[in-house]
């Protein structure tokens, strides 16, 4: 599929990524989901939702995705994808949930700060939730300040990990 190896750390090599998959099956409302970033989809191919749908730049890896989830799935709620690129396109579609994982330390405060207003007042469903992480960490390219990602959205935050390197995931739960 010629993608970089980095993309090959398993899931199960990746607390965070299970603490994600756990919290958002938990949830009563599960009709869609989508994925910004999904990699191989290992967050959202064991999501248990109606809709499931995988943005990410890199169309080989959205091919490997949906190679995996025919072999794994056998067809059943089938991932929908789509070539994305975060900065200069605009999602479309309302959701239970959007999950950012793992990327989000390449895009500037101010542009990722845009991105989140947006999707959460144009993309997430009331009560909603936007799942991501951040990363406090020097060899990170951007580090982000979740107060800041949080201010002046109608949004309840919640943290629902730390983790090695400075890792934390967090949900913001749209309110109105």
């Amino acid at each position: 599929f010629r993608f970089d190896r980095w993309h090959l750390v398993t899931f199960y090599e990746r607390p965070y990524a299970i603490d994600i998959v756990k919290y958002v099956n938990e949830r009563s409302s599960r009709s869609s989901v989508l994925e910004i970033g999904s990699g191989l989809g290992d967050i959202l191919r064991r999501s248990d939702y109606a809709s499931k749908v995988a943005l990410d730049r890199e169309k080989e890896v959205l091919s490997a995705l949906v190679f995996i989830s025919r072999l794994k799935n056998f067809g059943v709620n089938p991932v929908k994808v789509a070539v994305f690129d975060f900065l200069a396109e605009k999602v479309i579609g309302s959701y239970d949930v959007i999950i950012m994982c793992n990327w989000i330390h390449n895009i500037s405060p101010m542009v990722l700060k845009e991105k989140v207003d947006s999707l959460v007042q144009s993309n997430l469903k009331i009560g909603g939730e936007l799942v991501f992480d951040v990363v406090d960490n020097e060899s990170y390219q951007f580090n982000h300040s979740v107060e800041s990602l949080q201010r002046d959205l109608p949004v309840k935050v919640k943290v629902l990990g730390k983790y090695e390197f400075g890792r934390q995931v967090f949900s913001f739960t749209r309110l109105s």
